[in-house]
C-alpha cells in the first residue's frame, strides 16, 4: 500500500490514498508495518532515481502517524521468512513482510493472493478497509 501511495500509476494508488487518509485521522486504527516495507519502498524509490531526502522525510512521516506501527526485523523474522520461501515460494520481500505480519497478529493487508494459503494468516483485501470505520 506504501507503493500504491506514493505512485499515481499503480492500480491501488486511490484506494491506499483514502485509507492512509482514514489512518491520519483516526478512523483506521492499530496498523502495522513491516520495517522490510521500508527497505522495499527504498530499493524501488532507488531505482527510479528518488533523491535521498525524499525517501527519509516520506519514512519520517509514516512514522509519525499514531496509528501505525513499526514491526523491527529481527532474526526470527528472518527465519520465519526463509522457511515460508521454501514451503511457498514467496518472493523476498513478500516473504519478510508475511512473517512480520505473523509475528505481530497475523493479519496482512494485501492484494497479493499468494499470502491466501498461509497458515494462521488472515489477507485482508486493502478496498475492504474502506467499508468499515475501524479496524
Amino acid at each position: 500500500m506504501l507503493i500504491g501511495l506514493i505512485s499515481s500509476f499503480d492500480k491501488l494508488h486511490d484506494v491506499s490514498k483514502e485509507i492512509f487518509e482514514k489512518i491520519n485521522s483516526n478512523e483506521i486504527k492499530n496498523m502495522y508495518i513491516p520495517s522490510s516495507v521500508f527497505m522495499e519502498y527504498e530499493l524501488l524509490l532507488k531505482s527510479k532515481k528518488i533523491k535521498t531526502s525524499e525517501l527519509i522525510r516520506d519514512i519520517i512521516h509514516f512514522k509519525t502517524l499514531e496509528n501505525i506501527k513499526e514491526i523491527p526485523l529481527n532474526s526470527s523474522i528472518i527465519i520465519l521468512a526463509q522457511k515460508l520461501r521454501e514451503n511457498h515460494n514467496l518472493t523476498y520481500f513478500d516473504s519478510l513482510h508475511c512473517a512480520s505480519a505473523l509475528h505481530a497478529d497475523g493479519i496482512i493487508i494485501s492484494t497479493d493472493k499468494d499470502f491466501k494459503n498461509i497458515k494462521n494468516l488472515k489477507l485482508i483485501a486493502p478496498n475492504t478497509l474502506l467499508s468499515s470505520k475501524e479496524e
